[in-house]
């Protein structure tokens, strides 16, 4: 396991698509990201699955996303970083909930949303809803999200196996959204960052069409814009039943040192 020095930070590359797909014909995903300082070892990066009447989910989802990186650039230089996603993501659901509370067609609206902050070589990361992140490394991949949903709710529960999962017809049930649930609970955690890890945000669609072992084969590939574009041909192929978008994060070997700061530094800052 090659763990990346605390004194050298590594500098984050990003790959991504959001579809509308073969089926539908309007994207209520959204995807947005944001390297803070023009700095590649720290970035912000969110992705939110809307729904909704009258295309509100569409308005759901920018909204998310753009909340949470206007309120994080904001808030960057506070130490606590998962302490301020948490409170983003609340600031975030109340936000929706009021501007669907002042305007009748979008009275409901929601989205799901999984975002991740990267600075000095640690991914803090927050999700609701079954929008998911999961972690390629070692040549294995790995969800590093639960799902907000009733089926996973009932596998926990040992009432489903996990192979009943996916087809089960209540599948699509989510028990917390963005701006619909009446209180959220985030899933909030912080991982080191490995030299060689790729980290992949992704919304339901692209799960539902394409299995792990498949996504797992796909990361192999060495170059992070050929695998984004093979999920991307996959899934158009497959006849994708949803919006499907994905963000992938990887990381350069070429290493950036850390700027040493000195006392005289502080002084001058």
């Amino acid at each position: 396991m090659e763990l990346a020095s605390k004194h050298i930070f590594l500098r984050s590359i990003i790959h991504s698509f959001s579809e509308t797909g073969p089926v539908r014909n309007h994207n209520e995903d959204r995807i947005l990201y944001k390297y803070l300082n023009n700095e590649q070892t720290h970035l912000i990066t969110v992705l939110a699955d809307g729904m909704g009447g009258h295309n509100a989910g569409e308005v759901a989802s920018r909204m998310a996303c753009d909340l949470s990186v206007k309120n994080y650039i904001l808030r960057q230089q506070e130490e606590d970083t998962a302490n301020t996603l948490s409170d983003i993501l609340l600031h975030t659901h109340q936000s929706i909930i009021e501007d669907g509370n002042q305007q009748q067609e979008r009275k409901g609206m929601g989205t799901t949303i999984v975002t991740c902050i990267i600075k000095e070589n640690i991914l803090t990361f927050a999700h609701v809803g079954d929008s998911r992140l999961y972690l390629y490394r070692n040549k294995k991949i790995q969800p590093l999200t639960k799902d907000h949903t009733l089926v996973q709710q009932m596998y926990e529960r040992g009432e489903i196996s996990f192979e009943q999962i996916a087809h089960h017809p209540q599948n699509n049930v989510l028990l917390q959204a963005i701006g619909t649930s009446g209180t959220i609970h985030p899933q909030i955690n912080t991982i080191e960052i490995e030299k060689n890890d790729v980290f992949f945000l992704c919304s339901d669609g692209v799960y539902n069409t394409s299995q792990n072992e498949e996504m797992e084969a796909l990361m192999q590939i060495k170059n992070t814009s050929l695998v984004a574009e093979c999920f991307r041909s996959l899934l158009q192929n497959r006849m994708a039943s949803d919006n499907f978008s994905g963000i992938f994060i990887s990381f350069t070997d070429d290493l950036l040192p850390a700027t040493p700061i000195t006392k005289e530094q502080n002084v001058l800052l």
